[in-house]
Parts: structure tokens; C-alpha cells; sequence
């Protein structure tokens, strides 16, 4: 239903509320700084590892303008006088670490298609795709003789385990 029907999920497997203020409010701004060098580091190394001839950077942000937003319900709208995203994530921890949160998944996902999975998907697949290609595949658990087994009716891509390995070690 909803934002969990969008995600492919179940509202079940959806965090509450309460999670995730209790996740947002454990960072402070030296954890935020800590995210923040975490990704200099994972940039420079990537860098290193694919010497690019040239390196664009650019980052997609929503402008947001809630200057005309009214009163609803007895709550005053929030982030008047603010205008983007970037500027919004620098003023409060827990919209920094959501907001580092993403970008090093983001990093990390980009990585893998670049690194893995080249050879079967385009490096400008959505993570469904990716999904879908690699992991999607019929299978059934099956309990006997004591073993749990697990049987797959196919393969989507026969040596994933290999490739990851090498991707990790």
C-alpha cells in the first residue's frame, strides 16, 4: 500500500516511525564529519583505481521553496526561507546522515554494477534492473532428511558468487 507498494515491499517489512527517529537522532555532527570523510576516502580511492582522464562532478538537487506554504492543522511550515536540498542536509544531523546514508549506498550500488556486473547489465540500469537480472530467480526450500535445501529451478547468471568474491577480495 502506498510508498511500501512503490518500494516492492510489504508495509511489514517497512521500519516505523519510531526506528527511524531513534536511528536519526544517534548522529551527532562528529558522526556526520565521519560519513563525510568515509566518502573523501571511498572518492580518492576510486579515483585511484580507475585514473579517469577527466572527472565531472555534479549533484541533482530538488529546489524547494516553501515561502508561500500556510499554516495547516495548527503546524507552521517547515524550511522557510530555504531554498534546496544541500542546504538543508548541512543544518541538521539527522538530515545529514539520511543524506550521507544515500549517497554512500548510492556509491556503493554504482561500484558494483561498474565492477560486477558490467558484463550483464548497462552501467545505467535502476537497482531494479539489476535486481531482476541478478537475483530474481524461481526457487524452493525443501526440508529432508534433517537438511534444509534449497532448490533453484535456474541460474540467472552462473558465476555470481565468483565475481563477487573477486569484487570483495
Amino acid at each position: 500500500a502506498g510508498y511500501a507498494g512503490v518500494i516492492e515491499s510489504t508495509p511489514a517489512a517497512l521500519m516505523s516511525s519510531h526506528v527511524v527517529k531513534r536511528f536519526s537522532t544517534a548522529f551527532s555532527l562528529a558522526r556526520i564529519w565521519l560519513f563525510h570523510g568515509l566518502l573523501q576516502v571511498l572518492f580518492i580511492w576510486r579515483i585511484n583505481l580507475k585514473t579517469p582522464d577527466v572527472i565531472e562532478l555534479f549533484i541533482d538537487t530538488m529546489v524547494m521553496d516553501n515561502n508561500e506554504a500556510r499554516r495547516r492543522h495548527g503546524v507552521q511550515p517547515t524550511y522557510k526561507g530555504e531554498k534546496g536540498f544541500h542546504n538543508l542536509h548541512k543544518k541538521f544531523a539527522p538530515n545529514a546522515a539520511y543524506y550521507y546514508c544515500m549517497v554512500l549506498a548510492f556509491f556503493l550500488f554504482e561500484s558494483f554494477k561498474e565492477d560486477v556486473c558490467s558484463e550483464i547489465v548497462l552501467l545505467a540500469a535502476y537497482a531494479t534492473t539489476v535486481r531482476h537480472k541478478l537475483v530474481d530467480c524461481a526457487a524452493k526450500i525443501v526440508k529432508t532428511s534433517g537438511k534444509i535445501i534449497l532448490k533453484v529451478i535456474f541460474v540467472k547468471v552462473p558465476n555470481i558468487h565468483e565475481m563477487i568474491f573477486l569484487y570483495l577480495s
